[in-house]
């Protein structure tokens, strides 16, 4: 196992020598490398919901925010981030309160805020959970 981890950090460091904004360099003729997709302007994604308002929102544990996206456009739609108390986040849900509810994964966790309130910040409902993931409510809202 560790010898494929090897091969693949080799290819890896090799397609990056060659590969400079997009194009192949030029001192080794032959050799093309092309994007099979474009990245993302999300670092980390991890959980992902419908909220009440029909958004997609997408907890960025690596980009300490979350991603309110338009699922009809894919645009993003709004930023809720460390300015609102939002650190690592890793899976997120909403309560029955309409209340969306995430995961601070690196702290241990739980936290709450209103994502319509554009003033609102997180704040902490439980503490001292290591590696808290993931988080979900009871059909009957427990």
């Amino acid at each position: 196992m560790r010898k494929n981890w090897m091969v693949i950090l080799c290819i890896l460091a090799l397609a990056a020598c060659l590969y400079a904004d997009g194009k192949s360099i030029a001192k080794y003729p032959g050799v093309t490398v092309r994007s099979l997709v474009t990245g993302t302007t999300t670092h980390g994604t991890n959980g992902l919901y419908f909220g009440p308002d029909g958004y997609l929102y997408v907890a960025s544990n690596g980009g300490n925010e979350i991603l309110v996206l338009d699922p009809n456009s894919g645009q993003i739609q709004r930023r809720i981030g460390p300015d609102r108390g939002v650190a690592s986040p890793d899976d997120l849900t909403f309560g029955p309160d309409g209340m969306l509810y995430f995961t601070a994964f690196f702290s241990g966790e739980v936290r709450k805020i209103n994502p319509a309130d554009p003033g609102a910040t997180a704040v902490t409902i439980a503490s001292g959970l290591p590696g808290v993931n993931p988080i979900t409510f009871s059909d009957d809202g427990r």
